[in-house]
């Protein structure tokens, strides 16, 4: 090639564009070409010495060579030594080259093209929709958002193609603010009837949890193809809905379009939530009539759906038969065993698997401590914790701790557990490690301990029903029946509901649905009459009903009646009615099952002679010939001693003794304080933007608002009507009666969300007594003081420019105000704790704002024309900025705060007896 070039033209060339040193070419392409040869860097300098035109037939040549990475990247190379790193013809063409190879989706080749992206200068609409498809497909999500961006900025128009890549991106990501925000520039650039982008957004609102959005648009679907059906079928299993995505999966059938295998790994999972051995086998046969291979992704479903469907046989069998076994088949073939009890099997899995040469990750480590937790096996569980940092650099998740918490726990090693969460979590355990160590408080039926744990649980978590169910339980088998119904009442009162606990069976290949004391099955009375026969059969046989499994308030005779139409018990009954002798009987529970259940299951197996597998919430139960699979372990008897409590004079189990401070980390234990303010708990970043939490803070928001705007609008309207009379004994009664007016109000509407506490000073006591976390009040206070001012703002506003009258000293000194607004603050918030926060209340619980409109009311009376009776920094604040009058503007804050903190120091700490009846932060 260099032939055809005369000597004087390459000469000429050569003084045309010098040449840079190799050096700097290799800076400006590092590190993507550090494999090329030296030799090639020689060749590239003298053929662009001879041919440095951008548009020459030799880069024409080149660039048409092929898709190879590396012969491109030395063309790269070519170019930037020829000076025209900068040309955007060829380095298109370049970029397009590489974009198009078979190797373009790996890590470093797409860098590589990013990087040549960012060199061509002002870039089209086709190479942006190629690196942001580049991106979205290599696992690079954010990349595809960001180019998406710079596209929009350089006002470039985005394309079908554009969109897809970019929701899929979206999707990946789970971002659902900015997935909304394409959808809305989909639908104003006309493509929402494009059936590619119609899928994609599909896909997008499926995996953030918008499934209402998702259904919307699969029906706008004219056409839809495999993808599309995939989409929707994914979408509800993920999410799930296992019985929606079987209803799509029949209407694609219905549709005539063939599933792929997408469609059979979403069906199997759907199977496996629902216990659906009759349809997972089908899809198993399906495979097979079909010829279709059986990759890694497909065996695995299959082996989670056998595993799941209590078919562990099978599910081995697939698993031994895979030609390729990546790390997901490994942990789904590893979970299967521990779900069933097999805990040594999946030790010994776990070791072959290592040996295979694969590395196990975070999932894995999931898998084999869950096992150790269901057979007990707890030195073999904290050898493979301990691996996971020390072996393969794996930190461990909420997940981990769960099952090592669970682990322990149910072990009876709760000491060992204690200190396991102090140690690992640093003293700020999430809701879930709490959760499992609360279970097993009640297992092992450590009463103290208990509700020590579900005071934490309950500060974090406040609105899962989940935690006061557990607590009324612990509290049922103490014989503290005043606290269960305690904890009754606060959950009507919070609209909290314990989850419906039901039981599939699967007969002839239809679901069959039963929930506790079901009555609508077509059957219902062969059913129950059946049941009564088995009852009476396995009674004879030694079953004794577990009556502390039944609600705790009825008689003892009226609980083994309740306890024999628990959801299992009755898919039993149809299922012995409905099935053969030599069969099965499976059954999913989506809850855990009672000591009952599980007693009456064994005595079940032994009169019926068959074979029943229960799936319950945590795992399998084999139950055969009167024994279950899990040896009674997973389902403790109640032979332990009840820690019954002791009425301490001091207190007990405190509340924040998870949440030590550094100072005082390694020396915290389970023993009485002699000081309360370690009760004082900072709070987790969870709590912070949990929706209970931003829910609270609107409420004292608008609780604050209603109050001041009420109780300085009065003054303001009195003062008008009567040329500024508000000073006057009449300006003061109408005053205290106003603000008790508002402050009832304010309260009564806030107290359902927030508690209604309307006040700093309030929210500082209640924070002292340990009955709300450090990070909470903040966010109270924040929304108090942002309240005020709003309202103060309105006021000015709507009267035209009035004045809000600000707090002033009238005829005492500043510490003469600053002991009364202590002493008219403590006896505020002494009423709040009495009518409202003391556990023992009863029923005056329901006149507590009435009692605190009152106090303030009188208060005002009493102080009101010396400092104008404050009580509240939040009132106070509000017309000091809106007014900027900042004089002795302290004494409002520093005597309420002290008199609010002592209030609730005295109540709390030596008036309340009994420091484990509080419930939660936020309880009045």
């Amino acid at each position: 090639m260099d032939s055809t070039w005369p000597a004087h033209q390459q000469i000429s060339k050569r003084r045309l564009i010098p040449l840079r040193p190799i050096s700097t070419v290799r800076a400006h392409l590092s590190p993507h070409t550090d494999d090329l040869d030296p030799s090639d860097f020689s060749l590239m300098k003298r053929r662009a010495t001879a041919h440095p035109c951008p548009h020459s037939p030799t880069y024409e040549a080149l660039l048409r060579a092929g898709r190879r990475v590396r012969p491109l990247q030395q063309v790269h190379a070519r170019i930037v030594v020829a000076g025209h790193h900068r040309t955007r013809s060829l380095l298109t063409k370049l970029l397009t080259l590489i974009l198009c190879s078979s190797s373009s989706a790996s890590g470093s080749i797409a860098a590589y093209a990013r990087t040549l992206f960012l060199s061509i200068p002002e870039p089209d609409t086709f190479l942006f929709n190629s690196l942001i498809t580049l991106a979205a497909k290599s696992g690079r999500p954010a990349d595809a958002i960001v180019l998406y961006r710079r596209m929009s900025a350089a006002c470039l128009e985005p394309s079908n193609y554009t969109f897809t890549s970019v929701v899929k991106a979206c999707a990946d990501l789970s971002a659902s603010r900015t997935g909304r925000v394409v959808h809305s520039r989909v639908i104003s650039n006309g493509f929402d009837s494009d059936v590619f982008v119609q899928t994609a957004l599909v896909v997008f609102y499926g995996k953030t949890g918008d499934l209402h959005h998702a259904r919307k648009l699969f029906d706008r679907i004219p056409n839809r193809t495999v993808v599309a059906w995939n989409a929707m079928i994914a979408g509800y299993e993920q999410n799930g809905l296992a019985e929606e995505a079987v209803a799509i999966f029949q209407s694609m059938q219905v549709a005539g379009k063939e599933p792929d295998s997408a469609t059979l790994v979403s069906l199997l999972s759907a199977c496996s939530q629902l216990g659906a051995l009759s349809l997972g086998l089908w899809v198993n046969d399906y495979l097979v009539n079909k010829g279709l291979e059986l990759n890694v992704v497909l065996g695995t479903a299959l082996i989670n759906m056998y595993a799941r469907c209590g078919h562990l046989e099978k599910a081995r069998k697939i698993f031994n038969g895979l030609q390729e076994r990546n790390v997901v088949a490994w942990t789904a073939m590893i979970s299967g065993y521990g779900m069933h009890g097999h805990g040594h099997q999946a030790i010994k899995l776990f070791q072959q698997m290592k040996s295979s040469g694969l590395s196990p990750n975070d999932v894995t480590f999931v898998a084999v401590l869950s096992a150790c937790a269901h057979a007990g096996l707890v030195s073999e569980g904290q050898e493979a914790f301990a691996s996971m940092r020390r072996d393969y650099g794996l930190v461990p998740r909420v997940e981990h701790q769960v099952c090592m918490v669970d682990m322990l726990g149910r072990a009876g090693l709760l000491d060992e557990a204690m200190l396991f969460i102090r140690e690992e979590t640093r003293g700020l355990p999430g809701p879930e490690v709490l959760t499992a160590m609360l279970g097993a408080c009640k297992m092992h039926k450590n009463f103290n301990l208990g509700v020590e744990v579900a005071e934490h649980l309950l500060a974090i978590e406040p609105g899962n029903p989940a935690h006061y169910v557990l607590l009324s339980n612990i509290f049922a088998l103490a014989g503290r029946m005043d606290r269960v119904e305690k904890i009754r009442n606060v959950m009507i009162h919070r609209h909290l509901k314990k989850q419906i606990g039901y039981s599939l069976i699967e007969i002839d290949q239809a679901t069959h649905v039963f929930r506790m004391g079901d009555t609508s099955h077509q059957q219902t009375m062969e059913i129950y009459k059946y049941l009564e026969e088995l009852i009476d059969k396995i009674k004879e046989a030694g079953y004794v009903p577990e009556t502390s499994a039944a609600l705790h308030e009825l008689e003892e005779e009226e609980r083994e009646f309740a306890l024999r139409f628990h959801s299992e018990k009755l898919a039993v009954a149809f299922g012995l009615m409905n099935t053969s002798k030599n069969s099965f009987i499976r059954i999913v529970k989506n809850l855990r099952m009672c000591n009952d259940c599980h007693l009456a299951f064994n005595f079940i197996s032994l009169v019926s002679g068959r074979e029943i597998i229960v799936r319950d919430k945590y795992r399998f139960h084999h139950f055969k010939q009167g024994l279950c699979s899990c040896q009674n372990y997973w389902a403790p008897t109640d032979h332990h001693e009840l820690d019954q409590p002791q009425a301490p004079t001091a207190p007990v189990s405190d509340p924040t003794s998870l949440f030590p401070s550094e100072e005082s980390h390694s020396d915290w234990k389970r023993e009485e304080k002699k000081m309360p303010i370690p009760r004082i708990a900072a709070g987790t970043r969870e709590e912070a933007t949990h929706p209970g939490t931003l829910k609270a803070a609107l409420a004292e928001f608008i609780s604050t608002l209603i109050f001041v705007f009420a109780g300085q609008g009065s003054g303001m309207a009195f003062s008008k009507l009567t040329g500024g009379a508000a000073t006057t004994p009449a300006g003061l009664i109408a005053a205290a009666l106003a603000h008790a007016f508002a402050l009832f109000v304010a309260v009564s509407v806030g107290a359902n969300i927030s508690g209604g506490h309307v006040n700093p000073a309030v929210t500082f006591g209640v924070f002292i007594g340990g009955n709300i976390t450090l990070l909470r009040s903040i966010i109270y206070w924040i929304a108090q003081l942002l309240g005020s001012t709003f309202a103060c703002l309105l006021l000015r506003f709507s009267t035209g420019g009035l004045s809000t009258g600000s707090f002033a000293l009238s005829g005492v000194s500043v510490w003469e105000a600053l002991v009364l607004e202590i002493v008219m603050t403590f006896g505020l918030v002494y009423t709040v704790y009495a009518t409202a926060v003391d556990p023992k209340k009863g029923s005056l619980g329901t006149i507590a704002p009435i009692a605190i409109g009152f106090i303030v009311g009188a208060n005002i009376l009493a102080g009101g024309a010396f400092d104008g009776a404050s009580m509240n920094p939040a009132v106070s604040f509000g017309p000091a900025l809106v007014s900027w009058s900042w004089d002795d503007h302290w004494v409002y804050w520093a005597g309420p705060l002290i008199g609010g903190g002592l209030a609730g120091l005295v109540y709390e700490f030596f008036l309340i007896s009994n420091t484990h009846e509080q419930l939660s932060s936020a309880d009045y």
